[in-house]
């Protein structure tokens, strides 16, 4: 929930390579927005695992860009409300992560519109 993660991603330790939240579709608006700016301090993050978190526009459109350049892969499986401004963002983010090795997008409803950005 959104008052369970906004204790919990604050004290992620910094040293955090790996971090999964697999199925974690109660996070609201409020969680996602903790952990975007824990984010910004996890600078060893390389596998964030978001499967199954049921990330919105508004939540993927905060969390892609504090997405940290050491990050080797990303699983986004079954995110299916993300929408052409999420992935918008996630294109941006995109640019600058020359370490990620894995992208997992299966079951993220996505269009032509929003993949050919």
């Amino acid at each position: 929930t959104n008052e369970s993660a906004g204790h919990l991603f604050p004290s992620l330790s910094v040293t955090l390579e790996e971090l999964h939240l697999y199925d974690n579709w109660e996070i609201g608006f409020q969680g996602w927005a903790s952990l975007c700016r824990r984010l910004e301090n996890l600078d060893q993050l390389k596998k964030l695992n978001l499967e199954r978190c049921n990330l919105t526009n508004e939540s993927a459109g905060h969390l892609f860009p504090s997405l940290s350049v050491t990050l080797e892969e990303l699983h986004l499986y079954d995110n299916w409300e993300i929408g052409f401004q999420g992935w918008a963002s996630l294109c941006r983010r995109l640019e600058n992560l020359d370490q990620l090795k894995k992208l997992n997008l299966e079951r993220c409803n996505l269009t032509n519109e929003s993949a050919g950005h």
